[in-house]
């Protein structure tokens, strides 16, 4: 178990937890005649961690990075020629819900560069 979060005031067993943005999950509580609907944030719910979809090297230069990720996360791209020291590229672009790309037009000036994405 990584943690708990009290909440007294759900009655019966919650259903259908569904993430709710950064940190937080959505459930409903079916009482009888009653159900009743929670959105809760809690650190107890990791935000998602992005997934690398595909990367190129286009023939005008640049270095493409396609990524899906949280659509309510503030991702940044970052860059390093060593794996020690890392420099911010700035932010991807939002494609649709969840999928990102983003263009390293400085490429071409490194022989050899390395990525990573965070928030």
């Amino acid at each position: 178990m990584v943690g708990s979060l009290d909440m007294p005031t759900v009655y019966g067993g919650p259903s259908a937890l569904v993430r709710w943005g950064t940190n937080g999950i959505a459930f409903c509580s079916p009482s009888g005649y009653v159900i009743q609907f929670f959105l809760v944030r809690t650190p107890l719910v990791p935000p998602v961690t992005p997934a690398l979809k595909g990367a190129s090297h286009l023939a005008s230069g640049p270095f493409q990075l396609i990524f899906s990720g949280d659509p309510s996360v503030s991702y940044t791209v970052w860059g390093s020629t060593n794996l020690t020291s890392w420099t911010s590229l700035g932010p991807p672009n939002l494609v649709s819900n969840g999928s990102y790309w983003f263009w390293d037009t400085n490429a071409i000036k490194y022989p050899s560069r390395f990525y990573k994405i965070g928030f």
